[in-house]
């Protein structure tokens, strides 16, 4: 069945991440803290969440019990949300990183990213779980021999609660890529209005010197930087900051699209099966496999996009 790799795939590519993370030097900044701590819950959905459907996807129905049928809806939906809240952080985090550097080097980031991620993961938690269990006790008392493992509370609540799980992050995440956007813009537009200046400022020099008579010692200063700073010109180099900047944001940008792709149709179905119970009932179970592909896209796309992190892995394995 071509499931189980993907359950195995997505464990495994998510704790290589993991493992990276914290066992390669060069990535053990706060930021990529954030893609740790997202890599472990979307190695928990597919560890524990994926094979749970795929039991309901073989069987048709759950098979086991309905205590664990409440477990397992209460952890999916938990993690999925915790993998959502991570991407937002993130592009939160590159936002900051763009358009206030100073204040993102000057504050404790370490401090700020553990305060942030056990905030997304008990807000993850809290969100469901309690609902969960309130629904599937209510439902138990109505439907007990009903062997379905599905959360549909109603019609209301579950268009709010695709609005909350979908399109709050979608404009969060979109809106905050666009700033990142148009902040590297900025920046680079500062870089080549400094390059020129250097540019400037060594032609300068150059004329001075081819002026003045060979025979003639001639002292100069140091170039002066833009700002009041003096240096050599052959070692600045401020493309690298902007090059830096500029992979951090396509990693982000491939990043959403993968979200965007796979949580569509669940975010669609859902509401829809809510409200008609014979809509779409195997189009549910697709969706939710497509948002679960989400946590297997994920940390393909950071070994496809980040050099680090595809130098980590060789590292890990003992490949130079």
């Amino acid at each position: 069945m071509p499931l189980i790799p993907v359950i195995v795939l997505t464990s495994v590519a998510n704790t290589v991440i993991v493992l990276c993370v914290y066992s390669y030097r060069p990535l053990q900044r706060p930021s990529n803290y954030y893609v740790a701590s997202l890599a472990l819950a979307d190695a928990i959905v597919g560890i524990v969440v994926m094979p749970g459907m795929l039991m309901y996807t073989v069987h048709g129905e759950w098979p086991l019990s309905y205590g664990l049928c409440t477990v397992w809806i209460g952890l999916d939906y938990s993690f999925c949300t915790i993998s959502m809240l991570h991407l937002c952080l993130i592009a939160q985090d590159r936002h900051c990183a763009l358009t206030r550097p100073a204040e993102y080097i000057s504050r404790d980031r370490t401090k700020i990213v553990s305060v942030m991620t056990a905030l997304a993961w008990v807000l993850g938690l809290i969100a469901w779980v309690p609902a969960v269990v309130i629904f599937r006790a209510r439902d138990f008392t109505m439907r007990h021999s009903d062997r379905e493992c599905l959360y549909l509370p109603g019609k209301l609540y579950t268009v709010c609660q695709s609005c909350i799980i979908y399109v709050t992050p979608t404009v969060i995440m979109l809106v905050t890529y666009t700033q990142c956007v148009n902040a590297l813009r900025k920046h680079f537009r500062k870089i080549a209005s400094i390059q020129e200046e250097y540019k400037l400022a060594a032609r300068r020099k150059v004329l001075i010197l081819t002026n003045i008579s060979t025979n003639e010692t001639l002292s100069l200063p140091p170039v002066e930087e833009p700002g009041g700073r003096s240096g050599d010109l052959s070692r600045i180099k401020p493309r690298r900051y902007h090059r830096e900047h500029q992979r951090s944001v396509r990693t982000l940008g491939v990043v959403i699209c993968g979200f965007l792709l796979c949580w569509l149709p669940f975010c669609i179905t859902w509401p829809v099966q809510s409200t008609c119970d014979n809509c779409v009932p195997s189009g549910l179970m697709y969706s939710y496999w497509a948002a679960y592909f989400n946590s297997t896209v994920n940390p393909l796309l950071y070994f496809a996009c980040n050099r680090d992190f595809r130098r980590a892995f060789k590292h890990l394995v003992g490949v130079n």
